[in-house]
């Protein structure tokens, strides 16, 4: 991810969840971990 692009933080219930923009192909990459921990109820979702 190069410098000039920055993560956007998404509220989902009580979760922040962390993503960001491919301005090329317009999608959104979000930040796995994050997700992983909403849906989990996990605090250590890098486990997974």
């Amino acid at each position: 991810m190069s410098e000039d692009k920055a993560l956007v933080q998404l509220q989902f219930e009580d979760y922040r969840i962390r993503r960001t923009m491919d301005e090329d192909t317009g999608e959104w990459w979000y930040a796995v971990v994050d997700v992983i921990e909403a849906l989990t109820d996990s605090n250590k979702s890098r486990n997974y």
